[in-house]
């Protein structure tokens, strides 16, 4: 019994010191995929999620509080109902966002609903830019 709490008390103790040496994520994409990309202090970069255009079933704008500011982000839900996040610090933001109704048909464009999304401040203000209502691409 002793072995998996060890186990699981080593793997916790792994993944902080690898998140710890975290520099940024950064967003890449291409015609046939979207991935979020841990960039380490060392100069290593690993691919944190990736997921085919097909595979995107929702994509939502909100803001996150920070107390003193508000950091707008964009979750992206997979077919399994799992969730990903990348926000407007991430390298690669505005382009992503400016190409987004290219990879998802019928998406909203970012500069129709971006005043929708930034204001009022300080409020969360949740906006669907796409919803796929088809199990295929």
């Amino acid at each position: 019994m002793a072995i998996p709490i060890w186990d699981r008390m080593v793997s916790r103790w792994q993944e902080q010191r690898r998140r710890r040496s975290i520099r940024h994520h950064q967003i890449e994409w291409d015609a046939d995929s979207v991935r979020v990309i841990a960039c380490f202090k060392n100069g290593r970069s690993e691919v944190e999620w990736s997921k085919d255009w097909c595979e995107i079933r929702k994509a939502v704008a909100y803001k996150l509080d920070l107390v003193f500011y508000d950091c707008i982000r964009l979750g992206l839900e997979d077919g399994s109902g799992r969730w990903t996040g990348m926000d407007e610090e991430m390298p690669g933001w505005d382009e992503f966002m400016a190409d987004l109704p290219d990879h998802l048909p019928g998406a909203k464009r970012w500069e129709d609903v971006f005043d929708q999304v930034a204001r009022p401040p300080f409020r969360e203000n949740a906006t669907v830019l796409f919803e796929r209502r088809r199990d295929r691409c």
